[in-house]
């Protein structure tokens, strides 16, 4: 977009009524750049629009329809792209809907960057200099200044450290036209978060009415996957998979050509390889479940490792995953639930092994970094089962998952005949009071099938 047409998209937004009626689509532009040492921002590393849609606007509050969509350093999955936000009549977030938030991708991890809300109430006849809130995060009105041909309120909120956020609010209205915040993101490095309205309109009727359903079939649609929220990447498992293929052709058809359609492509795409991947690894499950495990000789971090005459006569549970200290995400693979179940069957014979795989194992010059950085992650979770050191080879033996388009982990549970009892590839649901229940149902089930012949 020009710059000559966003001053013209926000002067129009200046002189607009202030009034946000329910189907007003409000088009915010922004971007994300590293801090010189000169205080200056260098060039974007991240940009993005996010459309916000007013669904409802009352005394009461606000009730916004959010969609994002990002360019540069990181991306959300399309089902982290959109929601609903809660604001109360002063504009601060209510209620359990959670606000849209960048994913940006450092190089040596990602970090998750809240947007403010866009909504702010001040008191009628405030003057410059009025300061609220507390005394280590104050807030102060610093007056009209002039904002790319119009008229803004200027909002300054600062902390110890200096000014942390300055808002611009149209004269006439509680809607925030522009943001500047300074973010800390990795180890310590300063950005700048920069956002302006570059567009406003009001849908007509029929556009409106169904961007609204949409929006609300979505979150419906959303709330069902029981997704944890702010998931950086989304593998669906059978059942999800099943309920996005009755949902998502209906309501791309529904909604034509609206402000969704793209994000609904997005779906649909990702739905297909999905599934692709979901018969793949359900292939992997069928071909490796009840099969005898082939012999094996794998080294340990820190002990003697583990071949497959170890495996007879107990159960065991094998947990594939990379174990690197760094980039660390969520969940972590899920060994701390994976350690919970260890302590609660090592005393009936149940064995627990991690296996790190890291290609870097089977070199030379590489290993040692990879076996410091499994060893660290040991440290850090203060693991109590045994860590296995694998290059690919077992991994490729047991079904490498990631070769059917999925990833690890990848949990195989061999029962006391040294027959596979158990497969299954990615994350488990988790039952937060009782850990992960499908593995644990399956680790009792071997428990109980009796001793080798």
């Amino acid at each position: 977009m020009s710059p000559a047409l966003l001053t013209c998209l926000l002067a129009a937004a200046f002189g607009a009524d202030p009034a946000l009626e329910p189907g007003t689509l409000l088009v915010y532009r922004g971007s994300i750049a590293e801090m010189g040492r000169d205080g200056v921002p260098g060039e974007a590393q991240k940009n993005f629009d996010l459309s916000v849609l007013v669904a409802e606007h009352n005394q009461g509050g606000t009730r916004l329809d959010w969609l994002l969509d990002e360019q540069g350093r990181g991306q959300w999955p399309w089902i982290e792209r959109f929601g609903v936000w809660e604001l109360n009549e002063r504009g601060e977030p209510a209620g359990a809907a959670s606000g849209p938030a960048l994913l940006y991708d450092r190089g040596d991890g990602t970090s998750i960057v809240p947007i403010a809300p866009l909504m702010a109430d001040l008191p009628d006849g405030i003057e410059p200099g009025h300061t609220w809130g507390p005394a280590t995060a104050p807030s102060t009105y610093r007056g009209e200044v002039e904002l790319l041909g119009g008229r803004a309120r200027e909002v300054a909120l600062d902390n110890p450290y200096g000014r942390q956020r300055t808002t611009w609010i149209e004269t006439s209205g509680p809607l925030v036209l522009a943001i500047k915040e300074r973010v800390f993101m990795g180890m310590g490095v300063e950005y700048e978060l920069a956002l302006q309205l570059a567009g406003r309109e009001t849908l007509n009727s029929a556009t409106r009415d169904t961007t609204l359903a949409t929006f609300k079939s979505l979150a419906e649609l959303k709330q069902q996957l029981q997704l944890e929220p702010r998931q950086e990447s989304v593998q669906w498992n059978a059942a999800q998979v099943s309920l996005l293929a009755d949902n998502l052709p209906k309501l791309r058809e529904a909604h034509g050509a609206g402000p969704l359609a793209n994000l609904l492509r997005a779906a649909e795409n990702d739905l297909a390889n999905q599934t692709e991947r979901v018969d793949d690894v359900a292939k992997l499950v069928r071909e490796f479940t009840g099969t005898e495990v082939a012999p094996f000789d794998i080294p340990g971090l820190g002990h003697g490792g583990l071949t497959q005459a170890d495996l007879r006569g107990k159960v065991t549970v094998l947990h594939f995953w990379d174990y690197r200290d760094e980039p660390l995400k969520e969940p972590y693979g899920q060994i701390g639930y994976l350690d919970f179940l260890y302590g609660q069957r090592r005393a009936q014979g149940v064995a627990v092994y991690g296996v790190a795989v890291d290609t870097r194992l089977g070199d030379e010059q590489l290993r040692g970094a990879a076996t410091r950085s499994v060893r660290k992650l040991q440290e850090f979770m203060n693991l109590s089962y045994p860590l296995l050191l694998d290059a690919g080879a077992l991994l490729k033996q047991f079904g490498d998952p990631r070769r059917a388009g999925a990833g690890l982990p990848l949990f195989v549970v061999v029962g006391r005949d040294g027959r596979v009892a158990h497969y299954h590839v990615g994350h488990y649901e988790v039952n937060r009071d009782q850990g992960l229940t499908e593995l644990d149902t399956a680790v009792g089930a071997a428990l109980a099938a009796g001793a080798a012949p």
